[in-house]
């Protein structure tokens, strides 16, 4: 959809059914915050109501603090919603939004409005009128007809379920431990003992370069095994999405600062031994000229000064110098190169490639739907993470939580858990610039 094709907003019901579009899912037991540029709508922000009795100014000012990652919102709208008992959510949440509007005006950012959501009415939160607001309220079918609802089904948007309720893979449900997969059990064996070589950390990036170029249902289950098999590496699971938030230079950079790079490379020939299988991706690629065929697809490239290997590339229709370039991770080289912590915290670069990120996401749904258990937490990690970047703290929680059911221990997945536990906000999320749009657009 492009930038230009704004959606209206005529009333409070296209802005509460635009809420569950931004988020995914329709909420539950939840405050949700949108800021207001102007006459556009900015950042959105959910919350689990908080359980009372409770610290409501302490609530109130964390909320704020979000709030003002948008450096460019002048009001905001809120909204309850709940599935407790609809006429005693204004005693019970009332005094929440008395202190929310008070605090959010003292930082610039009046409360425009607010209303309550419940299992079947809404009504404005900031109006007990009888004679203009009558109870029980409005039904909710007025925001599931809403114009912005409509419209956003028909550009394509979807409401999906919970967080907790995104169905899991095989091996999250099995009592029993599933059977190992053969290939992959052979891919990891071989590429474990090439972890340390440039030359096998370049077939993998190139790997999943290509695989990310397909759409997942066009991976074959080798090549799932081979992936998987990559994925299990914690320095190469590592470098995959960052590769995909920023850009293949920055992967080799920080694999190189962190001495991934032990062993040496062998000669050529040797090159395919005990990890890279020609079959699961293409031909042999030292037969091949340096480079490895597709089956038919777009050729990906090993560049000789990243790959180590000075091997000559032949010239191809569409690259430049015999190159031929690959959307995934191939950005030009900056003078500053950001580490490994800053793009996983999202500091760095200033805007990440979504467009790789979301095709990473839909990858590693893939991969997570069959394989071990160590595969499985490494890629329902992944997608914790990107959540994350996203911004939805619900999805990555959920996420995270699934991956540590399949193994407790697993570091990045106890460290990234930690960091949404604390509500800590990803780098690219707080910045209204960089942050995730479903659409990349602005809604007036």
């Amino acid at each position: 959809m492009k930038a230009s094709a704004a959606i209206t907003v005529r009333g409070p019901e296209d802005i509460l059914g635009y809420i569950p579009h931004s988020l995914g899912y329709w909420p539950r037991d939840s405050l949700v915050a949108v800021t207001l540029q102007g006459k556009r709508v900015g950042a959105t922000l959910r919350v689990d109501l908080p359980r009372l009795p409770a610290d409501l100014m302490q609530f109130a000012v964390a909320v704020r603090r979000y709030l003002e990652a948008d450096s460019n919102a002048d009001g905001a709208v809120l909204a309850i919603f709940s599935s407790n008992a609809w006429e005693g959510l204004p005693r019970e949440f009332g005094p929440l939004l008395a202190l929310l509007a008070q605090e959010l005006a003292e930082y610039g950012t009046p409360v425009k409005d607010a209303w309550y959501v419940g299992d079947s009415y809404w009504r404005d939160a900031l109006c007990m009128e009888e004679r203009c607001c009558p109870w029980p309220g409005r039904l909710l079918d007025e925001i599931r007809d809403s114009r912005v609802n409509a419209e956003m089904v028909f550009r394509g948007s979807s409401v999906g379920s919970l967080p907790e309720q995104v169905p899991p893979a095989p091996q999250e449900t099995s009592d029993q431990p599933l059977l190992p997969d053969p290939l992959e059990v052979g891919f990891f064996e071989g590429l474990s003992r090439l972890s340390g070589r440039r030359s096998q950390f370049m077939l993998v990036l190139d790997a999943w370069a290509y695989a990310l170029a397909q759409p997942p249902k066009g991976i074959t289950a080798k090549q799932a095994a081979y992936l998987r098999a990559a994925l299990r590496i914690p320095a190469w699971r590592d470098a995959v999405l960052v590769m995909c938030a920023a850009d293949r230079l920055v992967a080799i950079d920080g694999a190189e600062r962190f001495g991934v790079f032990e062993q040496e490379d062998p000669e050529p020939e040797g090159i395919e031994a005990g990890g890279y299988d020609p079959e699961a991706f293409g031909p042999d690629p030292i037969e091949s000229g340096g480079f490895i065929e597709t089956g038919g697809f777009e050729p990906w490239i090993l560049e000789p000064g990243l790959a180590g290997r000075g091997l000559p590339l032949p010239d191809t229709e569409g690259g430049r110098d015999g190159q031929v370039p690959c959307e995934i991770g191939r950005r030009p080289a900056r003078a500053a190169v950001p580490g490994y912590g800053e793009v996983l915290l999202g500091l760095a670069p200033a805007m990440p490639d979504w467009k790789s990120l979301d095709a990473l996401d839909g990858l590693l749904d893939r991969l997570g739907a069959g394989g071990s258990a160590e595969a499985g937490a490494a890629a329902l990690t992944g997608r914790g993470w990107i959540a994350w970047c996203r911004g939805r703290g619900s999805y990555a929680g959920a996420f995270l939580g699934r991956a540590l059911a399949l193994a407790p221990d697993y570091r990045l997945a106890v460290l990234l858990n930690e960091m949404v536990g604390r509500g800590t906000l990803c780098g690219w999320a707080g910045n209204p610039k960089s942050a995730w749009q479903k659409f990349r657009e602005d809604v007036a």
